[in-house]
């Protein structure tokens, strides 16, 4: 995919920031956080991540290059756990040092002040994709759409109408046990063009969900487990998104990924407020982003959008023809902006509406 693809247009909200984010700095001015400086190794850094293939690339793609070159070991621990970091925040005994996680959530903790701000060298000579706050980094866009195995449901479903329709589709469902993206779903199910879904119209979204509820097998909330369950068989389709099936099928597992209809949304890293090793996390930071060919490879081996534009010219030709066309107008871009507004209010009805 080319970087003109790349480049969603301004009236799509949410994903692409209404100018392109770069940030410069005097050369006269030295920055804080020199990669080269080391690290005691009795000091890793503590990345909280999601796991799965997904952990496979990071590791082989960021992490051990960046312990290469600053000395500064990294643990990662799979505990992607909100009310966790709030209270680590609140009771100022944090345990971790970064946190990646999706936009909605982020930018309420960044507005209850859980999270630190971005130091603005870590941007230096980037051209960022989108960067909806000043307490998030966002590395890389993903999308979700729905999975199955072909060989057990050749007939299945490839849009959310489709996977809504019960009838002419039959089969266990499971869908993301978060507001923000399955939301956004129920409302193209209910034929909302992508376009209209924002402002979103939260009442007709839990209408449309209530149709489907009683058809939801599991309410998934660990990532992984969007795919895992369809491969063992406990699922027939699930949402799930296009770099956990890509490593599915790379094992020659049977599996497939509809493109027609997607939600995109941005992944992004965070400091939590009192991170123990703040320093440390912004020279990470910095890595990820001033090392385009570092991140290339690892948007290379997951199907990611980079979040650093640079980081385009270092993707064959092989990996762009797999990245998905952002500007379809099929596919829903999730609205930082929006959730940032309404997250507080709608997460705690949506966890309520799956336990009534």
């Amino acid at each position: 995919m080319s970087q003109d693809r790349n480049a969603v247009t301004a009236s799509r909200p949410g994903l692409i920031s209404r100018r392109t984010v770069l940030v410069q700095g005097a050369a006269a001015l030295a920055a804080p956080y020199i990669l080269s400086t080391k690290a005691r190794a009795s000091d890793p850094l503590v990345l909280v991540f999601a796991g799965g293939s997904t952990q496979v690339a990071l590791e082989e793609a960021i992490i051990k290059p960046f312990t290469a070159e600053t000395g500064i070991p990294v643990t990662i621990v799979n505990t992607i756990d909100m009310a966790k970091l709030k209270i680590q925040v609140q009771s100022k005994s944090v345990e971790w040092d970064l946190f990646d996680y999706v936009g909605p959530a982020l930018m309420q903790a960044g507005a209850e002040g859980l999270l630190e701000e971005i130091d603005p060298d870590v941007f230096k000579g980037t051209k960022m994709f989108d960067n909806p706050s000043p307490y998030m980094v966002g590395y890389g866009f993903y999308v979700g759409g729905i999975c199955f195995d072909p060989k057990r449901n050749p007939n299945a479903p490839r849009n959310y109408p489709e996977f809504w329709d019960v009838e002419k589709f039959p089969g266990r469902r499971g869908l993301r046990l978060r507001a923000s993206e399955t939301l956004e779903c129920a409302l193209l199910a209910d034929g909302v063009p992508p376009k209209e879904i924002y402002p979103m119209d939260v009442d007709r979204a839990f209408r449309s969900l209530a149709k489907i509820k009683p058809h939801i097998r599991k309410w998934v909330e660990q990532t992984q487990q969007t795919v895992d369950l369809v491969k063992t068989g406990e699922l027939d389709y699930s949402y799930t998104y296009l770099n956990r099936v890509k490593a599915i099928q790379d094992a020659g597992i049977s599996m497939d990924f509809s493109q027609d209809q997607l939600v995109v949304y941005g992944s992004y890293y965070c400091v939590p407020k009192g991170a123990p090793h703040k320093d440390a996390a912004m020279k990470y930071l910095s890595f990820v982003l001033q090392n385009p060919e570092r991140l290339a490879d690892f948007c290379r081996r997951v199907s990611v959008v980079p979040g650093n534009l640079n980081a385009n010219a270092y993707l064959d030709d092989a990996a762009k023809k797999l990245l998905p066309d952002l500007n379809n107008p099929a596919y829903a871009v999730l609205n930082n902006a929006w959730w940032g507004e309404n997250f507080a209010a709608i997460e705690p009805r949506f966890k309520e509406f799956i336990l009534s």
